[in-house]
């Protein structure tokens, strides 16, 4: 019996100003982090919003850092032209 993965749902469409908010939109995020004897680290966090149903991501600090991948995500707009929340 082969495996089956269950499907990714949403019960939120996607807004229609998706395509001019945040389709190809980059966002970069550094922050401070501690490695494990104390020191001073900085983690680089990219994601893409590259379609309606998926992101790209790359870690580019800390444990992880050298992952690449993307990821199906859903889209909810909370204020059209400002802020969006992705899962």
């Amino acid at each position: 019996m082969p495996l089956t993965i269950p499907g990714f749902h949403t019960n939120t469409p996607l807004d229609v100003t998706f395509d001019k908010d945040i389709r190809d939109l980059h966002l970069i995020y550094d922050y401070d982090a501690e490695s494990v004897d104390g020191k001073p680290e900085k983690w680089r966090y990219e994601l893409w919003f590259f379609s309606q149903d998926r992101v790209v991501y790359a870690i580019h600090g800390g444990p992880m850092a050298g992952r690449s991948n993307y990821q199906m995500c859903s889209y909810q707009c909370i204020r059209p032209g400002e802020l969006w929340q992705c899962n």
